[in-house]
């Protein structure tokens, strides 16, 4: 709709006003930014502070490390970093992959911060109050269901206060409209929320060579198979069940042969065919996180409802689920290697 489209660019020049980086020192640099502007922002650096989660297996964890590497290849730019408060405190979500800092980012004590820096928060319980020195405050939330997320950490304003003003100016920072307006109904007004979508990196996730693709099929044994990929928690929103179901239909129609027993998939329009022209059975592989979500015996338990029902793992089975944690250039790789990306989410 219109009033959305209107919605997004409303919250784009909020988040420009937030939070504005000044320069750039990479190649895709616009061909009509002045050299004088450029001088100027390394004369002026904006002081940047990041206060979010290292070492943890979660998602804002994997935001704050994407966005301080992208922030440090900035000029114009002073990044610094300190470590947030975590409330996991088993070692279960301790995460096995380990995200080097850049080396231009000054790490300093948890709490201090750069006199005069805009700080960005990116952690859980959301903490609404602003580090003593701060110039500006923004903080990473997210909201499902269109609904306002509940836990604020001990001692923070509540999400109404900034309706208010507060004595340290203070912005909320979202990927989505979707989520903006869960935001909007705990009472923080549109102006108060900055919109950022998520980026991704085109050279990580560059498609492969037909060469490269099939060796990576072949190593995880998707050779011969049309690979259906879902990366997710098991969670409730992600709507297992459903998927299971759908893919069911899918994979009975195909026959565990390759042979088309109904004409056709996806109402006898579609074919699976990844490689050459003999139709693939398919394969729908979840891709969990087990030591966070326990996402495996989420998935197991989906499977269970599911009729006529699925094989799981093995060389010949129905679907493959993944628990472990692999790096952003494991998953990179999962992403290319597989042929059709699902997810039947009903919020995010």
């Amino acid at each position: 709709e219109l009033r959305n489209f209107k919605e997004i660019g409303a919250a784009y020049a909020n988040t420009r006003e937030a939070l504005v980086v000044r320069g750039g020192c990479r190649e895709d640099e616009p061909e009509n930014f002045k050299e004088d502007e450029i001088a100027a922002s390394r004369r002026a650096p904006l002081l940047l502070h990041i206060d979010g989660w290292r070492g943890l297996a979660h998602s804002y964890a994997l935001v704050a490390a994407s966005l301080v590497s992208e922030l440090a290849s900035r000029c114009g730019v002073r990044l610094s970093w300190s470590d947030a408060t975590s409330p996991f405190g088993n070692d279960r979500h301790r995460s096995r992959v380990t995200t080097p800092l850049p080396p231009n980012v000054r790490v300093l004590p948890p709490g201090e911060v750069p006199p005069g820096a805009v700080v960005v928060r990116i952690a859980w319980p959301y903490n609404l109050t602003a580090p003593a020195g701060a110039a500006r405050l923004l903080v990473f939330a997210t909201a499902e269901h269109l609904g306002c997320p509940g836990r604020i950490a001990e001692g923070s304003p509540s999400w109404g206060t900034l309706a208010h003003g507060m004595a340290v100016p203070t912005r909320l920072l979202t990927p989505s409209l979707y989520s903006l307006e869960g935001l909007a109904s705990c009472g923080v007004p549109r102006e108060r929320i900055a919109l950022a979508p998520h980026g991704v990196s085109p050279a990580a996730y560059a498609p492969l060579d037909a060469e490269q693709r099939a060796r990576r099929r072949k190593k995880r044994g998707w050779e011969g198979r049309f690979v259906f990929l879902h990366v997710g928690a098991g969670t409730p929103n992600k709507n297992l069940k459903m998927l299971l179901q759908a893919f069911a239909s899918v994979a009975h129609s195909v026959g565990r042969d390759g042979g088309d027993r109904d004409g056709g998939w996806w109402g006898g329009k579609g074919t699976l065919r990844p490689t050459g022209k003999q139709q693939s059975r398919p394969l729908l592989v979840l891709k969990g996180l087990e030591a966070l979500y326990g996402s495996s015996a989420k998935a197991k338990e989906a499977l269970q409802a599911i009729s006529p029902p699925l094989s799981v793992d093995g060389p010949d089975a129905d679907v493959e689920i993944i628990g472990a944690q692999l790096s952003a250039a494991d998953m990179a790789a999962m992403y290319q290697s597989a042929d059709a990306y699902v997810s039947a989410s009903i919020a995010e």
